[in-house]
This record gives structure tokens, sequence and C-alpha cells, in this order.
């Protein structure tokens, strides 16, 4: 008689254990990467610690309306690893897409590092944003060469730091990043480099014994990363905390030039903008495009400006109520803003 109930606590241990090997596996990370809709930042109202975009030092008019900053919340990368119920979800949802981690992430690069080149794009699209939108306006802009990163196993490690703006090269001045790497590139591996440096307010010199680069072994590599940075002859800042990637610069150029003029870009409507920007104005295709165009949706936009470039990627998206206007450069998308707000004519839409 005892023999049943012996069998009936083997069964059970074994559900319980098959059950915990299964929610084991379940929390196991998976090699993918979930993008869903992340949050909307509207850069005409408030960022992190004040006005999403500060103007001082110059005449700046009253905005209306809102200018929507688009992202992609992400799982599977950087943020935290992705399990495969969430996986799972991420495949059914319409709304959200898995990608292997591969194709976003190379696997010779940590998280650390991937992180820290989404912000750099950031930062690097809130200073073309800051040039497109002066030369929109016909007002100067300042060009920096500045240091963006420093190999840690390269001959500069330890002698500069990302963020020294680099005045001159062996006393030659410079003022963008291809002069630097010009200069560099001038020398042979071995050969001691002065650079003069502007950094925290303060000038001095650095200097760094070159090494051979690697793809062309006869020119000089110091083993940093140098981009251009522009800058107004007065304070802008833009608040935006823990965002990378590029594709900012479109609607950053868009609400610096609402700043600084005094007509209404948006009427009081409501519009989202996705999209790199070049110093000239020039917009560029993003990632995470379906994601972004959902998140403007659900927030309640009624225009969306995007690159031509990403149109064909939301043919099967329902976008009811959200006008998707392609816009080739910063003047057009002004252009198309001027004449939603007043009501104009037809527009070109994707699809």
């Amino acid at each position: 008689m005892k023999q049943p109930a012996r069998a009936g606590h083997l069964v059970s241990g074994s559900l319980v254990v098959l059950a915990l090997v299964l929610i084991g596996i379940g929390l196991l990370p998976v090699p993918f990467v979930k993008m869903s809709p992340g949050p909307v930042y509207d850069v005409l109202g408030q960022g992190s610690g004040g006005a999403f975009i500060e103007v001082s030092g110059a005449p700046t008019y009253p905005t209306n309306g809102q200018l929507d900053m688009l992202t992609v919340t992400e799982r599977g990368g950087p943020p935290g690893p992705l399990t495969l119920p969430e996986a799972y979800w991420g495949w059914i949802d319409p709304d959200q897409q898995v990608i292997p981690r591969e194709k976003i992430y190379p696997p010779d690069r940590s998280d650390e590092e991937s992180e820290q080149i989404g912000y750099a794009q950031f930062s690097q699209s809130e200073s073309n944003a800051t040039a497109a939108a002066l030369r929109f306006l016909s007002l100067p802009v300042i060009e920096t060469a500045t240091v963006q990163g420093v190999l840690a196993d390269g001959p500069a490690a330890g002698v500069l730091r990302p963020g020294d703006v680099v005045l001159r090269v062996d006393s030659a001045p410079v003022v963008d990043a291809a002069q630097v790497s010009q200069a560099v590139k001038a020398h042979s591996p071995g050969s001691k480099v002065v650079f003069e440096i502007e950094r925290d307010g303060s000038r001095s010199t650095a200097e760094v014994i070159l090494a051979a680069d690697p793809e062309h072994p006869s020119q000089g590599r110091a083993g940093i990363l140098v981009a251009t940075r522009y800058s107004a002859e007065f304070p802008i800042e833009f608040r935006a905390a823990d965002v990378g990637g590029p594709s900012a610069g479109l609607v950053l150029a868009l609400g610096l030039v609402d700043k600084l003029t005094p007509e209404s870009l948006t009427g009081g409507r409501t519009a989202a903008v996705t999209g790199t920007i070049d110093a000239d104005g020039r917009v560029g295709a993003i990632g995470g495009v379906r994601e972004k165009a959902v998140a403007a949706r659900n927030a309640g936009a009624q225009t969306l400006l995007i690159p031509p470039d990403n149109c064909s990627q939301l043919a099967d998206l329902d976008l009811t109520g959200l006008e998707v206007i392609p816009v080739v450069d910063l003047r057009e998308a002004v252009a198309v803003l001027r004449n939603e707000a007043a009501g104009g004519g037809q527009l070109p839409r994707c699809g």
C-alpha cells in the first residue's frame, strides 16, 4: 500500500526538478537583441535639470507645440541580457524586433565600449546639429579638433584624454579632425609628435611617440579618435540623460532653429522627428525606425519626419493618424514643418 505513495512522491519531485530546469533555461541569456519603442522626449520642453535646449547670450523666442525626439529601448545589448521568454514576446509582437546580437554589436567589442561609442555618437550629433542650425541661420560656427577617444594600449594612452581640444600638431595649427590625421600620418613610426592642447580651460603640450599604422605600416599612428566639434559664439546646452546613438541630430537642429527664430516651427502641433544630420544639414538614415515610428504614433504625434532611405521599412506598419514625410536636409525639414503648421498643400509622403 505504500508503493503508490512513494511513486507519487517521485513523480512530484520530478515535476519540481523539471520546473526548476525550465525556469533556469528561461533565465539564460540568448544571443539576440530586442528592440522596442522607447521613451519620447520633447526637445522644446524640459530635459535633465532644465530646458532640453538651453541657449544663453543670444536672443531666443518662445516656442509652442512639441518636437519629439524618438528613442528605442533595447534588451540584449549593453543595457542588459535578453532571456528566452523576452525574445519570444518580441518575436510575436509586431511593434518589436528581435535581431541577432552580432548584427548590431561586434563580438570583439565589449558592452562598455559599445556604450561609450553610443554616447560619443550622440555627443557628435549635438555638435553637428549646432553647426547645421547655425549655418541655416547664417550665424558663425566655431570649429575645433577634439579628442573623442584614446586606445587603452595606444601610444597616446595616459597622455591625451577624451575632451582634449587639439590646437597644434608640431607647431602647425589645426581646426578639424582631417588636419590632425594628416599631420600625424606625415610622420613615420617611432617619431615624436608634440600636441598643443586645451584641457579644462588650460593650454599645455603633450608628447606622443607614434606607433605604426596597421593598415599603412610606413605611417605613424597615435591611437586617438579625433572629431571635428562645432560650437556657437554663445553657450548652447543640450540636456538629454542616458541617450546614445546619432539619430537625434535632425530633431536637435530643428529645436535650436525654433529657439532662435521668432516664427513657431510647429504652429502648436506635435511633430516627431528622427534622422542623423551632418554639419551642413544633410539628413542620413537611422536604425530602429519601425520602433521609433510606433513610439511617435503612441505619443500622439501628427507628423513624423524621417530620412527618405528609411521609408520602405515602414510599409507594413499601422501608422493610422500619423503623416510620415521624408526629408533630405534641414532646410526641407523646416519648410515641411512650416507648411504643416500653416495647413498648407500636399507634401510627399512615405509609401
